[in-house]
């Protein structure tokens, strides 16, 4: 019985976490972005948004969406000025 229970046991509150991990995730992240987007995003300088490459990362169940942008395009004499 004991190790019945033993086994049993530990699955059911994993599976439960989880679940309220993801709850408590779907609750927040819109919240998050709502306030971050409307408030304290911080914006990117001297880069071409034109140019944005989307890269998905995943590590076991967590996938994270990187986006990478390029620098936009100095102005030669600048660049060689600046080279020098």
């Amino acid at each position: 019985q004991q190790v019945t229970q033993q086994f049993v046991l530990p699955s059911q509150p994993k599976k439960e976490k989880k679940e309220r991990v993801e709850r408590e995730k779907s609750d927040r992240e819109p919240a998050l972005k709502k306030n971050s987007h409307k408030k304290m995003r911080p914006r990117l300088k001297n880069i071409d948004r034109s140019s944005a490459q989307h890269l998905e990362v995943t590590v076991g169940d967590l996938t994270v969406i990187i986006t990478d942008f390029k620098e936009k395009a100095k102005p030669s004499s600048t660049s060689a000025t600046s080279s020098s």
